[in-house]
């Protein structure tokens, strides 16, 4: 992956930080991420703006309704930022090699801030563009 170009946003939620209702909400926070990396990708690239975007998301849930309200909360977040351009899917992480990607990436800057352990993170080091180690919900 170190050597794909690619770009690498870091979102590390602080759950301390996040309202008490929400905190334990872990379908709200996972949308909630999500948002916050939109918002993050669109000030890096505003060109991006207009431009097709596909969030494929991993399926959490199997729960429709749950699935419905992230796309939806997606949605409403990004407002006209995308229009019609933005797809959002839900998928099995087996389906999406990408979503395989991101999970193994989160897993290492997880090892990285959670245990110390910068060796797996850092071969991404030229990859990451945003690293925000602490935001609320």
């Amino acid at each position: 992956m170190a050597s794909l170009d690619i770009c690498v946003v870091v979102v590390r939620l602080d759950k301390r930080c996040a309202p008490s209702g929400i905190a334990t909400e872990k379908h709200v926070l996972y949308s909630r991420i999500v948002a916050a990396v939109l918002d993050r990708i669109t000030v890096l690239r505003p060109t991006i703006v207009g431009e097709p975007i596909r969030v494929i998301a991993s399926q959490r849930e199997t729960n429709r309704i749950l699935n419905a309200n992230f796309t939806s909360f997606i949605r409403d977040h990004t407002g006209d930022r995308f229009g019609a351009g933005l797809e959002v899917v839900i998928a099995r992480p087996s389906a999406h090699k990408g979503l395989q990607a991101v999970d193994c990436i989160s897993w290492s800057f997880f090892a990285k801030y959670e245990r110390g352990d910068a060796s797996y993170s850092s071969i991404l080091d030229g990859a990451v563009v945003v690293e925000e180690t602490s935001i609320g919900a």
